[in-house]
């Protein structure tokens, strides 16, 4: 698959903040109008094996969002650059009818710390905005295995370091969402399943052509 001009990919990005920033206004819908009272989660043994590392925020935030929006860089039509993104936007909607039915959040005591360092304040502004609740599965693993899945089947020809680079940045996004104690390791796991189910019956029933009006 031959990568497009740089035009293209810049005019892609910025569709891709866009619908992210769009996306996060329904993503909190569970918070904001919950149909049922939020509960918090079972602590696991692994759970509370697991220590709190905050510097592991870089990899939850500043790693999680370029990479999300890397399958950019080999989409080769406007009509692929769509169906990607509609997969997405089925992912957020099947997680927030989940976030609607089991509101979920971790205990409060995970977020009692002193913010005295970088990292600290970081991951405190990020949870001054995300209020617990949609903890179940995990969008951030979610996403990016689905995103991991895009960028495997849509190299499969060229398998390439770009391919295991992408799953390991689905591990590192694993790992700083239990080491950040934003989410249960029961959260990581379920994600992984839901992104896999998703991208075969998508790519099986839901045809690419179907935007080549774009």
């Amino acid at each position: 698959m031959q990568p497009i001009d740089i035009n293209a990919v810049f005019f892609m990005v910025g569709i891709s903040i866009v619908l992210i920033v769009s996306g996060y206004q329904f993503y909190f819908w569970p918070q904001r109008k919950p149909l049922r009272t939020c509960n918090v989660g079972k602590v696991s043994s692994i759970d509370s094996r697991i220590p709190f590392q905050p510097q592991w925020v870089w990899i939850y935030s500043a790693l999680y969002y370029p990479f999300m929006i890397s399958p950019v860089i080999w989409i080769s039509s406007a009509a692929e650059f769509m169906w990607i993104c509609a997969s997405y936007v089925l992912l957020l909607f099947i997680h927030v009818a989940i976030s609607m039915m089991y509101p979920i959040k971790t205990p409060t005591n995970w977020r009692d710390y002193n913010p005295n360092t970088y990292s600290k304040r970081f991951l405190k502004f990020i949870q001054s905005i995300d209020k617990g609740g949609n903890c179940f599965p995990s969008m951030h693993v979610a996403v990016a295995t689905l995103t991991a899945l895009h960028m495997t089947f849509g190299l499969i020809e060229t398998f390439n370091w770009i391919v295991i680079l992408s799953w390991s940045s689905v591990v590192a996004i694993s790992l700083s969402s239990v080491l950040t104690k934003q989410h249960f390791t029961r959260d990581i796991v379920a994600a992984f399943p839901l992104s896999c189910a998703l991208y075969y019956f998508y790519s099986k029933y839901v045809d690419i052509e179907m935007f080549s009006i774009f």
